[in-house]
């Protein structure tokens, strides 16, 4: 259940009792992540190794619940919202590796050259924010009826935020 805290009047930590929750008893925070990831080396001689690695990764995050409580006026009743959102992350990233061990005249060198890609794909949904769900006071909860339905919000915008990165090195 989120649990945002018991606020601020006038920008100070409101004087309620800590256990006091704010919230809305069916406020929901969920997550799920997933991931898989694969390594291969394979030896081409004694002296060349290969090395190629690659991992995935999905995490979603879906949340409805009571917005933070922020008030102005001093008498502690506060204009409860409600505020939703779903959040997708898909990652992926790949590297591979060659690596060697060759001589040139008297001189060894230790050589490295590979490529590693990322690619990170962010989408998120966010929705119409109920401004006025019910009416509390953080200082006496009896002072008014709290609700207990569970409003439903509208999908308002999708956001999407791709990344998407390639790199090439050498060492010796």
């Amino acid at each position: 259940t989120p649990d945002f805290g018991i606020g601020t009047v006038n920008y100070k930590i409101a004087d309620v009792p800590r256990e006091r929750f704010l919230g809305v008893s069916w406020g929901y925070y969920k997550a799920k992540q997933s991931s898989a990831t694969l390594t291969i080396n394979h030896a081409l001689s004694h002296n060349w190794k290969i090395t190629a690695a690659a991992g995935y990764r999905n995490y979603a995050t879906e949340l409805l619940s009571a917005g933070r409580p922020t008030l102005t006026n001093t008498d502690g009743t506060w204009i409860r919202g409600v505020q939703g959102s779903d959040v997708k992350d898909n990652y992926f990233i790949g590297q591979v590796d060659l690596k060697g061990i060759f001589k040139t005249g008297k001189m060894e060198h230790q050589f490295l050259f590979g490529v590693d890609t990322d690619t990170y794909e962010t989408t998120t949904t966010g929705y119409t924010t109920l401004a006025r769900y019910d009416t509390i006071n953080i200082y006496d909860t009896k002072q008014y009826t709290i609700r207990t339905d569970i409003p439903v919000l509208t999908k308002a915008t999708i956001t999407t935020a791709p990344t998407n990165r390639v790199g090439v090195y050498t060492q010796d």
